[in-house]
């Protein structure tokens, strides 16, 4: 398993996602429980412009390994992407858990409050990252490729036909 896994992320640097995803899948039909590989699916499929695929493979790997905080903010992202904001704020307040005071996921919550439409709770959130140290920015996360923005809630599906992740 680890070493198509391996193999996957070297043919996805190497320019050849679908080459990756195939070594992805054949690693997880070896072992479904390796939270890495889920991991790398979400974020090919994040990259390939999929959400809800990469919202699938994340929980995925969240199920595995459900302290993993990094997952819990990528997550939170996407969701929030794909306006289902409830579950962003959930993300968030799972990553903020172990990294209380990373200002980027403080920000990045008070935005799925405002959208929420809880105000009240935007200047609280405020004080905290006014308070927190200037250096604290979001940790840095285990991955194959950058963060890619430009997710609209019209590239997603509704929250309540969103599918589990299939291997």
């Amino acid at each position: 398993s680890e070493g198509h896994n391996a193999l996957g992320i070297v043919l996805r640097k190497a320019g050849r996602p679908d080459d990756a995803e195939r070594s992805w899948r054949t690693a997880l039909s070896l072992n479904p429980d390796n939270p890495r590989v889920h991991r790398n699916l979400g974020d090919l499929y994040r990259a390939q412009g999929k959400p809800d695929d990469a919202i699938a493979a994340l929980r995925n790997a969240l199920r595995i390994d459900p302290a993993n905080y990094q997952l819990h903010h990528l997550l939170a992202r996407l969701e929030h992407d794909c306006g289902r904001h409830a579950a962003a704020e959930t993300g968030y307040r799972a990553y903020l858990a172990y990294e209380p005071d990373d200002v980027d996921a403080l920000t990045d919550l008070g935005m799925a409050l405002a959208a929420l439409g809880r105000q009240s709770e935007i200047a609280e959130l405020a004080a905290i990252r006014a308070a927190a140290p200037k250096s604290v920015v979001s940790a840095p996360v285990e991955t194959t490729t950058a963060w890619v923005p430009g997710v609209r809630p019209s590239d997603c599906t509704s929250s309540a036909s969103l599918r589990p992740a299939t291997v």
